[in-house]
């Protein structure tokens, strides 16, 4: 949980006055498993540096205190030994909790001043903290600031899983800030630098050992439980931002005329005109819509086969996106102009509507297959977002029988994810999830 706490002050280095800074703000923090000392409690006789002092005043729960004295040890150390990563880590960590973000960044400021004072898996895993620190503020132009790119060159050498979504984070940013070409670009990084989960996973596994303890226990080992609920998350959040880059790519290559409406008929109603204009015109502009669709499937189906698995809030995307297509294609074919020898007589126009349904029915047939696959996703992975409601409200359009009222895809306070801890997620509505369905066959977003 995060800390809140009040700054301590460090009267040394000037760079440092920055992080430590004299505001304070009352504690909302979560009570610790260990004792708290009274406030004006003396060092143990044991304690005989900053760091250790740092440490019990971070295990007694009095994190304003802690604070300082993490900054005054790595004052102290000169910002060099083997602590200093992890007193870094909960430094930034402990500043964040107190709703400081700016002597957060100021720490990580001083990393970038003083290359080597921590490893690039330590540093890159500061930046993805402050970076998800300001997206969940919708500060997307403070992304950019933590995220510039001699900060990403300078962890480039850090696990590639880390270093793919640090580019990611900037593409999202300047994505949200009108930057769209800059983003694509930087989401572009993403697919250059995996090597492919075949590499990356024993990497990721191999590098879990060197992450800074959560709390401030820093001698106590990580236990194989742990070190495996890592390895599980950064895969996830790995193939997250893979599938995520997939995604967008899909959506940037989809041609107009995958979505342009039909044409519109102006002629005189005669029986000649309408039917030029439906075999002409009507029939150029379907064909054209269906080898746009036919054409962007191949993008979308990217997403549901990333290897080893595809990440269910992508899944459920790709899905939505899919059905959509197809089901906005079946409708404005279903509006095409009728000939008035077939309007004036009702039993020729209901058999001409019938025959317009049958012919459209494929479509309707895949949309509602990509949308069984969003919704079964939703469903069970817990993910309620604008896309699963949109899945949800087309196929009660297109087929109103047996499906779930919206309020079931919300999680429920006691919901627990149903995967093994190696896929337990950051978040529970994600997971590196499996890609096949209950009866194990792969999922399948694909043209009638």
């Amino acid at each position: 949980m995060r800390r809140t706490l009040r700054h301590g002050r460090f009267t040394g280095r000037v760079g440092l006055a920055l992080v430590v800074g004299l505001a304070a703000t009352p504690a909302r923090a979560e009570p610790s498993d260990a004792p708290t000392a009274p406030a004006g409690a003396p060092a143990t006789r044991a304690e005989r540096s900053p760091g250790e002092r740092a440490t019990r005043l971070d295990a007694q729960a009095r994190y304003e205190e802690a604070a300082g004295a993490y900054a005054e040890a790595l004052g102290a150390a000169g910002w060099q030994g083997e602590h200093v990563p992890s007193w870094v880590a909960r430094l930034v960590e402990l500043r964040l909790a107190l709703g400081e973000p700016a002597a957060a960044g100021a720490v990580v400021a001083e990393l970038e001043r003083r290359p080597g004072a921590v490893p690039p898996l330590v540093q890159a895993l500061l930046l993805l903290r402050l970076a998800e620190h300001h997206q969940r503020g919708g500060a997307p132009r403070q992304v950019l600031a933590e995220l510039t790119p001699a900060r990403l060159e300078q962890v480039a050498a850090a696990p590639v899983d880390l270093v793919v979504r640090l580019h990611a984070a900037r593409g999202r940013a300047l994505a949200a800030t009108g930057q769209q070409a800059a983003g694509r670009a930087e989401y572009q990084r993403v697919p250059e630098l995996w090597p492919g989960y075949r590499l990356a996973f024993p990497a990721i596994r191999a590098s879990v050992a060197d992450e800074p303890p959560a709390g401030p226990r820093s001698a106590i080992p990580m236990t194989p439980e742990e070190a495996e609920r890592r390895f599980g998350q950064r895969s996830a959040l790995a193939l997250e931002v893979l599938d995520e880059e997939l995604f967008l790519r899909a959506e940037a290559a989809l041609l107009p005329a995958a979505t342009t409406s039909a044409p519109r008929y102006r002629g005189a109603g005669d029986q000649e005109s309408v039917i030029r204009f439906v075999t002409h015109e009507i029939r150029d502009w379907y064909e054209a819509r269906y080898r746009a669709l036919n054409e962007a499937m191949k993008g979308y189906k990217a997403v549901v086969h990333l290897e080893p698995s595809p990440s269910p809030i992508w899944v459920v995307a790709a899905g939505a996106r899919v059905g959509e297509l197809w089901a906005d294609l079946a409708a404005a074919s279903l509006n095409v102009p009728v000939a008035p020898s077939v309007r004036r007589d009702p039993k020729l126009a209901r058999l001409y509507r019938e025959a317009l349904g049958h012919a459209t029915e494929p479509l309707r047939q895949s949309a509602r297959a990509a949308l069984e696959i969003c919704l079964g996703y939703a469903a069970r992975y817990q993910i309620s977002t604008r896309e699963s409601e949109r899945c949800a409200a087309r196929l009660s359009e297109l087929d109103p029988k047996g499906y779930p009222p919206l309020d079931e895809l919300v999680p429920s306070p006691a919901w627990s994810p149903p995967f093994k801890p190696r896929e337990a997620p950051l978040d529970p509505r994600r997971s590196a999830a499996d890609p096949a369905g209950d009866d194990g066959t792969p999922v399948e977003l694909g043209a009638p």
